[in-house]
């Protein structure tokens, strides 16, 4: 079984891309609040789909001619970039992408055949690692294993982390407690 598997971007039949195409640290840098900072990418939930919100009009040109996205107009995120998805803390009601992603999201222009375009935020390949991880049913165990992206696995390690921890200082105490009764008991010899 091998370590890694890489996804590549399909979109849905009847749509083509254009050709055309941002990078995100572009849309990033146009995307500007009212005061002037740069505000990274901001995801909507609706409809069963995260969806990016420009705050700003964002333009193809230096000379703001051509308008591609404009503010508050939602732009369609595409299904496998969900993954690294989580809620923000700092714009509520909304979700960001997690700091410790690895993903390289792209905005591209694709094409419906009655001439519509839109544009997608899509990635042209993601490489997802190997995992495996212990799941508890009682006093049995179960192993799972999936491809996850980095995010996930470090979301995975922090929980098995905190587990460890809670059981290390329940341990902890219950052997406190059972030194305790031992001496009360008169029991000092043991240790």
């Amino acid at each position: 079984m091998s370590l890694t598997k890489t996804i590549k971007c399909k979109i849905r039949e009847d749509l083509k891309f254009t050709g055309r195409e941002i990078s995100a640290k572009l849309v990033i840098s146009k995307n500007k609040a009212p005061n002037g900072k740069n505000v990274t990418y901001i995801f909507a939930w609706k409809n069963d789909m995260y969806f990016f919100i420009p705050i700003a009009d964002i333009y193809l040109d230096a000379n703001n001619r051509e308008l591609i996205m404009p503010k508050g107009c939602p732009v369609y995120v595409a299904h496998e970039l969900f993954r690294d998805i989580i809620p923000s803390s700092k714009y509520k009601g909304y979700s960001v992408f997690a700091p410790d992603s690895d993903f390289a999201p792209i905005f591209k222009e694709a094409e419906f055949p009655d001439g519509r375009k839109i544009w997608l935020m899509v990635y042209d390949e993601i490489v997802l690692h190997y995992y495996t991880w212990a799941v508890e049913y009682g006093d049995e165990e179960e192993w799972k294993e999936d491809y996850l992206s980095t995010h996930q696995i470090n979301v995975r390690e922090r929980l098995e982390a905190k587990k460890e921890r809670e059981e290390d200082a329940l341990y902890q105490m219950a052997k406190e407690l059972n030194d305790e009764l031992f001496e009360e008991a008169g029991y000092d010899f043991m240790d």
